[in-house]
């Protein structure tokens, strides 16, 4: 079974065993914003309540959030984005 979700293709559980899909943990350096706003988006398709951001909307929760991408982590599945946490840092005298 497939799920399509954002031009991503998802498979089940089963089929990431029977296909030995390896997903690979790493930093977010380097990632664009436009992917992580994918994986975002992607994330909340077919909730009760629509959330769906732009990326200028991304960008600015990012900005604001102090986001560093460097102390961020991503998962990936032959190279596309399919999880995130993203960690800002602020230091506050």
């Amino acid at each position: 079974m497939y799920l399509e979700c954002c031009g991503f293709v998802r498979r089940s559980n089963e089929e990431q065993s029977a296909n030995h899909l390896e997903m690979e943990i790493k930093s977010l350096k380097g990632t664009t914003t436009n992917s992580i706003l994918q994986a975002f988006n992607c994330a909340f398709t077919g909730y009760f309540v629509p959330i769906e951001l732009t990326e200028p909307q991304l960008s600015a929760k990012m900005k604001a959030d102090k986001t560093n991408l460097g102390l961020s982590v991503g998962v990936f599945e032959d190279r596309d984005l399919v999880a995130f946490i993203l960690h800002g840092f602020e230091v506050i005298k």
